[in-house]
């Protein structure tokens, strides 16, 4: 799926892309706390969670990426804040936490990676 950015608020990248390409979300059971949910490399605005760069595509933010690990949030359950809008203490993305391998209900974000 590719979005295109069109906002002016959201100015094209610097080198002159106008259009991010996305995965879709594949979520898989796990037990324990609901569904994982691998969240995307880069944010809602096209920022990576690596470098911090709009439209990133570095190499090394790829590999981290594609190499990670992603489980719900054991602190706030997936919710990512409580009813009053607190943020969860763990500093969760969305609900779910990058996660060691081994850890139980772990999900891949190599499973769901679309190429370029």
């Amino acid at each position: 799926m590719t979005i295109t950015l069109s906002s002016p608020m959201f100015p094209a990248p610097a080198d002159g892309a106008t259009s991010v390409r996305i995965a879709p979300v594949i979520s898989e059971p796990v037990t324990g706390f609901g569904t994982a949910v691998v969240v995307p490399r880069c944010n809602f605005a096209g920022f990576c969670m690596y470098c911090g760069l709009r439209a990133c595509q570095d190499s090394e933010c790829i590999r981290s990426y594609t190499a990670s690990f992603w489980a719900v949030c054991e602190t706030c359950g997936g919710a990512a804040a409580d009813e009053w809008g607190t943020r969860c203490p763990a500093h969760c993305m969305l609900g779910v936490i990058e996660v060691f391998p081994d850890t139980p209900g772990a999900v891949s974000a190599a499973s769901w990676v679309v190429a370029p």
